[in-house]
């Protein structure tokens, strides 16, 4: 079976950090709007382990039990379609280890026992390499075999030519996906992730966050290390931690951090002021995240009446 969980967890990964990244974010849906004063601050529990915190814009995107169902649906309609080309044997990855978003804070890390065992590292992905690795070494045979799933799942020839098969537009998953669509409100794909986006820019402008920073960076230095925000351990690539594992330093830095966060009460005052901005962002954008949350009750109501077309 083609590990496809691995692919999908990475392409999670990686969609998060775009959305967290430094972009332009939208104006208001209103011409000529300018931004709104600093908002008052948002009510959120302390963010002092890797349990996600709820924020407002969480409402309108999948929880981790509708992921599971998108998942299991998305999963059995590949199925189907990669026994229709052939591959009898293919089965889905298990839904809830490819389901969910990771927790992902705008600021960094604020774990302190994954600051002590992985440093800035993804521990995400140090389970995928751990579990790649523990995978059984393939034959020329089996590795030809998961070429040609890839292929069939995918619809990317590079990996392998499928002669004499239909493979569909986007592979299997594609058509998986297309059949959970047909239908659906349409919808701006891109304004969720603009909306995260700039309500963390908005949230680093402002006075309280710039306090509590200010804070953080006076911590950090009376432990000897010299960091004007957290934010500069917190970008996802391009960091000074790109070795294959966690160095002492890293560690030691990232132990620190942590502490830092805690004892300035960082995340609790950034959380409640990015929820803040997000209620005004949302406010603004009502329409859009309307037609959003149309289009994934549509979703949802697919998967669940695929799941039971495929019951029994």
């Amino acid at each position: 079976m083609v590990p496809r969980s691995r692919l999908l967890l990475a392409l999670a990964g990686a969609l998060l950090m775009a959305a967290c990244a430094s972009a332009p974010g939208p104006t208001s849906e209103q011409d000529g709007a300018t931004p709104a004063a600093e908002p008052r601050a948002g009510t959120t529990a302390p963010a002092s382990s890797a349990e996600a915190t709820t924020l407002p814009l969480d409402a309108f995107v999948p929880t981790a039990e509708q992921w599971e169902v998108l998942n299991r649906a998305s999963g059995l309609l590949e199925q189907d379609c990669m026994r229709r080309l052939g591959f009898a044997n293919w089965q889905p990855p298990d839904p809830k280890v490819t389901g969910g978003r990771p927790p992902m804070f705008p600021f960094g890390i604020v774990d302190a026992q994954q600051a002590a065992k992985h440093g800035y590292h993804d521990p995400r992905v140090a389970e995928i390499n751990h579990q790649q690795r523990q995978r059984p070494r393939l034959n020329a045979q089996q590795q030809a075999q998961e070429r040609a799933e890839l292929a069939a799942l995918t619809g990317d020839s590079s990996f392998a030519t499928l002669p004499g098969r239909q493979v569909p537009p986007d592979g299997c998953s594609g058509e998986a996906e297309r059949k959970l669509r047909t239908g659906a409100p349409e919808f701006d794909v891109n304004l969720y992730g603009e909306l995260i986006t700039e309500a963390d820019q908005r949230a680093v402008a402002d006075g309280r966050v710039r306090a509590v920073i200010e804070a953080w960076s006076a911590c950090m230095k009376r432990t000897g290390f010299d960091y004007g925000s957290p934010l500069e351990l917190a970008q996802p690539e391009g960091n000074q931690w790109s070795t294959p594992a966690p160095t002492r330093v890293e560690i030691a830095t990232a132990r620190a951090d942590v502490a830092c966060k805690q004892q300035t009460d960082l995340p609790r005052v950034w959380l409640a002021v990015v929820a803040g901005y997000q209620r005004q962002l949302i406010e603004q954008h009502r329409l859009g995240l309307d037609q959003m949350s149309k289009e994934l009750e549509y979703r949802i109501r697919r998967a669940n009446d695929t799941l039971q077309g495929h019951q029994g």
